[in-house]
């Protein structure tokens, strides 16, 4: 009985585990994708990629026409539209190319049938720009707070922030009771404890931050205004 009972416990807590795990996974990946909204307009939301990236693209395929260089020569041209012909070959889609997997294409064409392969893109998606943040401004409540440390009490604060125009995770690290400056790291989502990422959510910072950063831009573009109002007037008193 004491063997069936220990059994039974010890798949349970696997089972616990991997559900936990699915949903810390979920909640990480969902947290990611709104960070993701902000940074360097150039660079999509989805992905990361700039706006030529093959994954915005329908087909792509391998323009490498030697054949002794296929394992070594992989960069994709990414097309919406399926050519009539590659290197005087005629085309043939793929919906599956293997080489997503492995980076290393076993294949550009097939030399007997004088056929180029041109493969679907199943993660197409169109290019979405980041938001660009001119400002850089740090929030002023920690969303979250965890001591550690077996002699001196060690304290984690972590804290919303823009900065180089991206969202962040600001970590300051200090001793209790230590008037000094703490020390402070810049982290992503996948950076930080799915403990801290779970406070992040239930402390509902994020959207008190952003409407901050939002009150903050809107009193910015009333200043800015004001002054490029009275700047027009004096050029226009400048110039008669």
């Amino acid at each position: 009985m004491a063997e069936a009972e220990l059994t039974q416990i010890v798949k349970y807590i696997e089972e616990r585990e991997k559900t936990l795990s699915r949903y810390s996974d979920k909640l990480r990946k969902s947290l990611e994708r709104i960070f993701n909204v902000f940074g360097d307009p150039s660079d999509c939301q989805i992905c990361g990629g700039k706006e030529n990236y093959f994954m915005h693209f329908k087909y792509y395929y391998y323009d490498y026409p030697h054949e002794e260089y296929h394992q070594y020569y992989y960069i994709k041209t990414a097309v919406n539209e399926v050519p009539s012909e590659i290197h005087g070959m005629k085309v043939e889609v793929l919906d599956r190319d293997e080489a997503l997997e492995t980076e290393r294409p076993d294949r550009n064409f097939d030399k007997e049938r004088k056929v180029w392969f041109v493969f679907k893109n199943p993660k197409c998606h169109r290019f979405t720009p980041k938001i660009f943040v001119s400002i850089d401004i740090e929030d002023g409540v920690p969303f979250y707070t965890e001591k550690s440390g077996e002699y001196y009490d060690v304290i984690d604060e972590y804290y919303l922030a823009f900065q180089d125009h991206e969202l962040v995770i600001v970590r300051k690290t200090r001793y209790e009771n230590d008037i000094r400056w703490p020390t402070t790291n810049i982290c992503s989502v996948n950076e930080v404890s799915r403990e801290s990422l779970k406070a992040l959510v239930k402390s509902g910072r994020l959207l008190e931050f952003l409407r901050i950063v939002s009150e903050k831009l809107q009193k910015m573009n009333e200043e800015y205004g004001e002054v490029s109002e009275i700047a027009e007037k004096m050029t226009k008193a400048v110039e008669g």
